[in-house]
C-alpha cells in the first residue's frame, strides 16, 4: 500500500472508520486472533499493548481496527480490500 509508514504500529493517516469516526490502526506483522470481538476493541483501541494480546505473528500480514471493528489481510491488499 502507497503511503504506509515504515514501523510496525501506528495510526494510518488519512484513514477513518465512517461507523465510529475514530482513525484505523494498523499493526504490520500481525492478524487478529480468531476469537476478537467488539468489547475487546472498545475497551482496548488504541493502545498498542494492549491489542497485542489478542494479535498473532504472521509475515506479510496487516491487522487493522478502529473502536468498532476489524480486519487483517495481507501487506499488499488495496485500501478499498481493508475498508
Amino acid at each position: 500500500l502507497e503511503g504506509r509508514p515504515s514501523k510496525q504500529h501506528g495510526m494510518v493517516e488519512g484513514f477513518h472508520c465512517t461507523g465510529c469516526d475514530f482513525q484505523v490502526m494498523r499493526c504490520d506483522g500481525y492478524v487478529w486472533a480468531g476469537d476478537v470481538d467488539y468489547m475487546f476493541f472498545r475497551n482496548n483501541y488504541p493502545t498498542f499493548e494492549k491489542l497485542r494480546r489478542r494479535l498473532v505473528r504472521q509475515q506479510s500480514c496487516s491487522a487493522y481496527c478502529c473502536q468498532c471493528s476489524w480486519k487483517s489481510a495481507h501487506i499488499g491488499a488495496a485500501w478499498r480490500d481493508v475498508s
